[in-house]
């Protein structure tokens, strides 16, 4: 049986253990069990090794910035409270107008280019890394940080769209069913009108299958909102 229990995705996104949003992921514990041990190992790993838990939540705090989800800032940033750095939040929402040390500056650098301009990176950015002074390991780690929170991003976007749908389809349900069913069974619309409205329903709930599918949750130029 799937675990109900909610796990990262789910809290920010807003969906509750009973959401038929949760459920459906649940659906594939392999992927909902791979997404919580990836924010476990990338933004809380028993040994940080190269790149600092600090800079770790540094980077995620940025591209909660950057993507506009308040629920992924305020995790973030209460993380790097949680380290004394009472500044430092402030500091990162104001770069580059704001001064970072260094080798953090070079890091928030590279995760604008990475999160607002997917696939620019080139050589030359990744020796703009080590000369700030990331090793080969702490480059490769904040390569594989950038690519799961663009993941889970996506995820809290594609979950809450799906969430929204949902109640829109059943309130297009319930509208048809308590207005144009009884309307036709006393007889103030024509059977053939009740038809139509079935029939726009359906389309509508489509439709909104075809919005969530074709939902695009592009970076670049533009934030994903949610």
């Amino acid at each position: 049986m799937p675990d109900p229990t909610p796990d990262f995705i789910d809290q920010l996104a807003g969906l509750s253990p009973d959401s038929p949003v949760a459920a459906l992921r649940r659906e594939k514990p392999d992927l909902v069990a791979f997404a919580q041990g990836s924010d476990q190992s990338l933004l809380e790993p028993a040994d940080p090794n190269d790149l600092s838990l600090l800079e770790r939540h540094a980077v995620a705090y940025r591209v909660g910035l950057l993507t506009g989800f308040p629920a992924v800032e305020k995790r973030h940033r209460r993380r790097l409270l949680d380290f004394g750095r009472t500044d430092l939040a402030s500091h990162i929402e104001r770069y580059p107008d704001v001064k970072l040390e260094p080798r953090l500056a070079a890091i928030i650098r590279h995760t604008d280019l990475v999160t607002l301009h997917p696939g620019a990176a080139g050589p030359e950015d990744i020796a703009a890394l080590h000369a700030a002074g990331l090793s080969p390991a702490a480059v490769v780690t904040l390569g594989q940080l950038l690519g799961f929170l663009g993941y889970q991003i996506r995820a809290i976007a594609v979950a809450r769209a799906t969430q929204r749908m949902a109640v829109q389809n059943f309130a297009i349900a319930i509208g048809y069913n308590c207005v144009f069913v009884p309307l036709a069974v006393i007889g103030i619309v024509t059977p053939l009108i009740a038809a139509v409205a079935m029939s726009a329903s359906s389309i509508a709930v489509t439709a909104n299958a075809v919005r969530l599918r074709r939902k695009s949750l592009r970076l670049a130029d533009r934030r994903i909102t949610s």
